[in-house]
């Protein structure tokens, strides 16, 4: 059926010119993927003249001078069997081997200069420019047209063409963002009931008190300490109402001074106390942080999160954590409808990424609280966690024993909610997903899940109110990954990012979809699942032993031996020869205590440490001291040569056997076990002597009254 469109002059003019404008010329060349999907579906609205002296800022993301050297790099930094897997480079490193050249830099802002932009902004790896101007200097610069749409209840303006630029200027743009700014971020929200569950013992992420006997769960000190958290929001905060949630968590006072805000904007207006607001995002993520690792720095990164500045936002808080600490973690709990934004801008947030990847850094972002459907669109995921360099965070409802311990969760699909899924539709299915999924058509989401519902409390100003969804999930993950880098570095392990497929490699330490219940509970709804926390941190820290002390003790057991070592994590149980030790008490994760067994059939035997992670061997061995029970026959020639068995505890043949004093040893000593030896008298004067063993380590068994006795005739 044929339809008729009826265009006002003013409408048909804006058509005309957007035409010109974008129209590429010899000389000049455009930069793609800057049209949004959705806007297929909007009503353009007529271009009036006083739209064009509207100020609007952009951003422009300069290209990379060496893309496939960085993408080089960046699979040798996530191959297991490369020498480069988990290397790390500085900020500084990247920008002069990969980075935007200074010149390029030059000529680029010079340009924008020429058609009357200004820069506001810039990031000191050269990968950002903000610039502000007129909607007609943008226009210009571009050779695009801005026009204003609606799409349902929105109003929002955006391109309906890629832009234009010089072609000596074009190659070194790798994306323009805010042309649009239909985009919007949506904080993953949403009010539920209290819960009084403790998140950390629901996951298995309860710290051992120091010196108390082990738990099997986390070693004292494992806690984010040396780690920085960094939270990127869209509002500010009372730095008051958390510490009203230390005094109702029954947490330290002083870690509120574990919080430091690198920027301070209020974008939305809302004031501390309004919920809903950007606020309450920001409280609820330091408080899922300080839950779980309290002893991590927190940095919050404050800014507009918008199609402008979102690119600014991201790469100033990826440098600022890359240049600031050795081990950091970003927390996303927003996300964009891939529908909203165009194809350039979701590659650019994805360069930014992978970036941070050869940082160490690792990035974590809610898929969002509403399934498939984003902004009112179906089938549709949320930038940045579609982008394989950043662990997409899908939501669980999780269920509790009585006292607080893991019971069972669910795919998150009630009360209002549900955790964000799906494929992406400019992210191609990355290789380590394709091995566990195959064939979704795209990036699929979510990697992991995390509690969403029943959620926490937060206080603001009053502690009433409670809030979940995904944006409590990501915290979370974001909190738990900082226990596994503390871990890794008290193992002198190098930092590692969790995305691009390092955290699939530790599978084993999830709550797998295949034990969940309920509609949903496959891969598709929550990824991986949900972590174990202490299993997940000990398989990505086995265990090693370095050294104990003492190195020798009583056959009778009872020694109280010191190991040092890594990995002590989860540790199960520590055994000599084979036999539990006792009284295990887990001081850190790099040092333990136990009390020996008995010796056994045991002379000198290696100590082993167990954790889900593995098993640790001590490379020396625990020497037991000797004990002579009887002699038998219990005398002899004086001449010596009699055949002698000696019988006792943890003997050995590097002993010697003294009969008598140092000055008359046995001689052709063999032990079939290490309960009994054979060997030949030495020669003696008549008369009764002690038989003695004397350990290669010194040590010489006591004196006995009668049983150790041999008498010369």
């Amino acid at each position: 059926m044929l339809k008729i469109v009826r265009l006002s002059v003013v409408s048909l003019i804006g058509a005309l010119l957007a035409s010109a404008l974008s129209a590429q010329t010899p000389g000049s060349a455009s930069v793609p993927g800057h049209v949004i999907r959705a806007l297929a579906n909007a009503t353009r609205l007529p271009h009036t003249p006083q739209m064009d002296e509207e100020p609007i800022t952009v951003t422009v993301v300069l290209s990379l001078s060496d893309p496939q050297g960085a993408k080089a790099l960046e699979e040798e930094v996530s191959t297991p069997t490369s020498l480069n897997y988990h290397r790390t480079i500085t900020v500084s490193e990247f920008a002069s081997r990969f980075g935007p050249s200074q010149e390029a830099w030059n000529a680029v802002l010079a340009y924008l200069e020429e058609n009357g932009l200004t820069l506001s902004h810039s990031t000191i790896d050269r990968m950002t420019m903000s610039v502000t101007g007129t909607r007609a200097q943008v226009q210009k610069a571009f050779h695009v047209i801005v026009d204003d749409y609606q799409l349902r209840d929105r109003a929002f303006h955006a391109v309906a063409s890629d832009p234009v630029l010089p072609a000596t200027i074009a190659p070194m743009i790798a994306a323009v963002a805010g042309l649009s700014n239909l985009a919007r971020p949506h904080p993953s929200f949403s009010p539920t009931p209290p819960v009084p569950a403790s998140l950390a013992t629901a996951y298995n992420g309860t710290l051992t008190p120091s010196g108390t006997t082990n738990t099997g769960g986390l070693p004292p000190g494992l806690d984010g300490s040396g780690v920085t958290i960094g939270l990127l929001e869209d509002d500010g905060f009372d730095l008051a109402y958390v510490s009203s949630w230390l005094s109702y968590a029954h947490l330290p006072a002083n870690l509120v001074n574990h919080i430091h805000v690198y920027s301070a904007v209020s974008p939305s207006g809302c004031t501390p106390a309004d919920l809903g607001c950007g606020t309450s995002e920001a409280l609820l993520d330091i408080a899922a942080v300080l839950g779980i690792a309290p002893g991590a720095r927190i940095e919050i990164f404050e800014s507009r999160l918008d199609s402008s500045s979102i690119a600014t936002a991201m790469d100033d808080a990826i440098i600022e954590l890359a240049s600031s600490e050795p081990r950091a973690v970003l927390s996303m709990s927003f996300g964009f409808c891939e529908d909203t934004i165009s194809a350039g801008e979701a590659a650019y947030l994805d360069e930014f990424a992978a970036v941070s990847l050869l940082y160490g850094i690792s990035l974590f972002a809610s898929t969002g609280d509403t399934g498939t459907t984003c902004d009112g669109s179906p089938n549709t995921t949320q930038t940045p966690a579609d982008s394989p360099h950043v662990v997409a965070v899908g939501g669980t409802i999780l269920h509790v024993n009585a006292d607080n311990s893991y019971n069972s969760e669910v795919w998150w699909d009630c009360c209002g909610g549900s955790g964000g899924l799906g494929a992406s539709q400019y992210f191609s299915e990355p290789g380590f997903q394709s091995k566990v999924v195959p064939g979704t058509g795209g990036r699929f989401v979510p990697d992991v899940s995390m509690e969403a519902y029943p959620g926490l409390t937060i206080c603001q100003p009053a502690c009433i109110w409670v809030a979940g969804g995904t944006s409590l999930a990501t915290p979370l993950w974001a909190a738990t990954w900082a226990l596994l880098e503390q871990a890794k570095s008290d193992a002198a392990l190098a930092p590692s990012s969790a995305a691009h497929g390092y955290v699939y490699t530790l599978a084993d330490g999830f709550h797998s979809a295949s034990t969940m219940s309920g509609v949903g509970s496959d891969f598709r709804h929550v990824g991986l699942g949900t972590p174990n926390i202490t299993k997940l941190i000990a398989i990505a820290v086995p265990p090693q032993i370095g050294s104990f002390s003492p190195q020798d003790g009583s056959f009778a057991g009872g020694t109280k031996v010191t190991v040092y070592g890594v990995g002590f994590i989860g540790v199960n149980e520590v055994t000599v020869g084979g036999y539990a030790g006792t009284n295990l008490k887990i001081e850190s994760d790099t040092r333990l205590t136990f009390d020996t067994p008995f010796a056994h059939d045991n002379a000198a035997a290696a100590i082993k440490v167990r954790t889900p992670g593995g098993t640790a061997t001590s490379f020396a061995k625990f020497d037991y001291d000797p004990v002579v029970d009887y002699v038998t026959p219990t005398s002899g020639s004086t001449t010596g040569g009699t055949v002698v068995t000696v019988s006792g505890v943890a003997l050995a043949a590097d002993m010697t056997f003294e009969f008598g004093g140092s000055a008359h040893p046995a001689t052709k000593v063999s032990c079939p076990t290490h309960a009994s030896c054979t060997m030949l008298s030495p020669a003696h004067a008549a008369g009764t002597v002690n038989v003695r063993a004397v350990a290669p380590w010194g040590y010489t068994t006591p004196v006995l009254p009668i049983d150790d006795q041999f008498t010369y005739k």
